[in-house]
């Protein structure tokens, strides 16, 4: 609150989101500055999310990639679901590729550039627009990550 810097909570697959919202809430902290998430390993269900988006948190799909959890198809199809209801410009991205199993170079993946070479390639086959990748990609982190 004190410096106006954005704030991500780390949540253990989703749980306690929106207890998570109303503690910040409740401390004053502007919703506009804050990303939720995990929100695409256990719980990918387009109505919880929708209730997250609501609250005017950024929603994050940060496990791009990783097919144990859900396959990106249906990522893309809560994405653009999510465009569809006005919430395109509250969603960030990212592959959260924290170990070394998801680095090619140790023999893993999906690897760094499966966002950009196969993610984002996968969003446009799908129907999602260029303005609104550009927005996803580039508008939200800019505006998450400015104060």
């Amino acid at each position: 609150m004190e410096t106006g810097a954005p704030i991500t909570a780390h949540t253990t697959g989703g749980a306690m989101v929106l207890n998570i919202i109303e503690l910040l809430k409740s401390q004053g902290v502007n919703l506009g500055d804050v990303a939720i998430g995990h929100l695409d390993n256990n719980t990918l269900h387009l109505g919880y999310i929708l209730m997250i988006a609501r609250t005017g948190v950024y929603v994050q799909f940060d496990n791009i990639g990783k097919t144990k959890y859900y396959p990106d198809s249906l990522r893309i199809d809560i994405l653009k679901q999510l465009i569809k209801e006005g919430y395109g410009f509250r969603i960030l991205l990212s592959g959260d590729q924290g170990r070394r199993s998801y680095f090619k170079s140790y023999g893993g993946g999906p690897g760094f550039e499966y966002l950009l070479k196969g993610f984002i390639p996968l969003m446009r086959k799908k129907g999602i627009s260029e303005g609104d990748i550009r927005q996803i990609t580039v508008g939200n982190p800019k505006n998450f990550f400015t104060f």
